[in-house]
C-alpha cells in the first residue's frame, strides 16, 4: 500500500520493508464484507428459482381446481339434459304401447258383446284398425283350440295362418292360464314365424262364460320401436332395450363408448313385462354442448402462471443484481478510506 501511495505522488515507488511474515499475504482482504458479499450472492443465486417455482404452482393448482368445477358443472348439465331425453323416450314409448293395449281391449269388448266372430266382418273390422296403426305386425284370431283361423294383413303373415300355438307344451301351458285368468297377457320376445324378433298380446273373448278364443297382436320389436323412434326427433340419440341380458332392440348404436354419467336408465314396465332402456348420446352432442370456455380458463391460467412465474424470476435477479452492486459499492468506499487513513499516516 506504502509503495502504491508513494508511486501516486512521487511517480517513484517508495521501499517499504514488510515485517509480515513470507506467506502473509501483502493486502489482506478486508474481514466481513468480502465473505458476507458472497455468501449473500451464492445464497440468492440457490434461492433465485424458488419464489417463481411456488408461484407457478399455487397459480396452476388453482386454475385446476376452477377448470375442474367448470367441468364438473358442464357434466351435471348434459346429465339433466339426457335424464329429460330419457323420461321423453320412456313416456313416448309406454304411451304409444298402452294406446294400442287399450284398442286390443276394446276390440275384444266388442266381440264379446257380438257373440259369435264371423270371419268376414271381423276381418274388415281389423283392416280398419290396421290400417289407422301399421304399428302391427299382424293382428289374428286365434280360436278355441289356440290355432290362428284369421290374419290381418295376409300378406307376409302367411306363414301364421292356421298355425297351431300349443304346439310346445310350455306355450300351451301359458295360452291355458291367459284363458283362466281371463285376462291380458304378453309374451316375452320370441322369434316370429314372420321373422324377426317380436312379443305377442294375447286377450281372451268371452262368449258370455263360454271361452271362445283370443284376439292376438303381434308386433315385430325392431318395426314397432322404428315406427315410434322416428329419426327426425331422436337423431343422434343412442337408444337400446333389453330384455334382462338380451339386447332386443338398438336405434343409432353409438361409435364411442358412452360414460356411465351420460348413459342414463329407465324400466319400462307394462302389464308383465319388465324390460330396462337404455339411453346415450352420440359424440357430437358432447362436443356440442361442453363449455368450451372451461379448456380457456385452463389454457389462460397456464399462461399466467408462467409469465407471472418468470415475471418474479427477473424481478429476484434484479433484485440481487442490485443488492451485489450495493456491496460492491460499500467495499470499494472501505477500500478508499482505509487508503485514506494509510496516507495520512504517511504523511505525518
Amino acid at each position: 500500500l506504502l509503495a502504491e501511495i508513494g508511486t501516486m505522488h512521487t511517480g517513484v515507488p517508495l521501499p517499504v520493508r514488510s515485517n509480515l511474515p513470507a506467506n502473509q499475504p501483502t493486502h489482506p482482504s478486508t474481514p466481513g464484507l468480502g465473505g458476507e458479499f458472497s455468501s449473500l450472492a451464492q445464497s440468492a443465486k440457490e434461492n433465485l428459482f424458488g419464489l417463481p417455482s411456488l408461484v407457478g404452482i399455487a397459480i396452476i393448482i388453482f386454475t385446476l381446481f376452477i377448470w375442474r368445477g367448470m367441468i364438473l358443472e358442464d357434466e351435471k348439465n348434459i346429465t339433466n339434459r339426457m335424464g329429460l331425453k330419457l323420461t321423453h323416450i320412456k313416456s313416448e314409448i309406454l304411451n304409444k304401447i298402452d294406446h294400442q293395449i287399450l284398442a286390443l281391449k276394446r276390440m275384444t269388448a266388442h266381440w264379446s258383446f257380438q257373440g259369435e266372430a264371423r270371419q268376414e266382418e271381423w276381418v274388415n273390422d281389423m283392416n280398419l284398425h290396421y290400417n289407422a296403426y301399421p304399428i302391427y305386425q299382424a293382428i289374428g284370431w286365434v280360436d278355441s283350440t289356440f290355432h290362428v283361423r284369421w290374419i290381418v294383413p295376409l300378406e307376409g303373415n302367411e306363414k301364421a295362418v292356421n298355425l297351431d300355438l300349443s304346439f310346445e307344451e310350455k306355450r300351451r301351458r301359458t295360452l291355458e292360464k291367459i284363458r283362466q285368468a281371463k285376462s291380458l297377457a304378453i309374451t316375452p320376445p320370441i322369434s316370429l314365424v314372420q321373422g324377426g324378433k317380436g312379443f305377442i298380446i294375447y286377450i281372451p273373448v268371452y262368449f258370455e262364460d263360454n271361452f271362445g278364443g283370443m284376439i292376438s297382436g303381434v308386433f315385430q320389436i325392431k318395426k314397432l320401436f322404428d315406427f315410434i323412434l322416428t329419426e327426425e326427433t331422436h337423431k343422434g340419440v343412442s337408444i337400446a332395450i333389453y330384455n334382462g341380458e338380451e339386447e332386443i332392440y338398438r336405434k343409432n348404436p353409438s361409435s364411442w363408448p358412452i360414460p356411465d354419467p351420460f348413459l342414463q336408465k329407465a324400466t319400462l314396465n307394462f302389464y308383465n313385462v319388465n324390460w330396462r332402456l337404455e339411453v346415450g348420446q352420440d359424440a357430437e352432442f358432447f362436443s356440442k354442448n361442453q363449455n368450451n370456455s372451461s379448456k380457456l380458463v385452463l389454457m389462460l391460467g397456464i399462461f399466467m402462471a408462467l409469465v407471472i412465474s418468470f415475471a418474479t424470476y427477473f424481478a429476484q435477479k434484479e433484485q440481487l443484481r442490485a443488492k451485489q452492486i450495493e456491496l460492491a459499492r460499500r467495499e470499494l468506499e472501505k477500500e478508499i478510506e482505509k487508503r485514506k487513513q494509510a496516507e495520512k499516516k504517511i504523511l505525518h
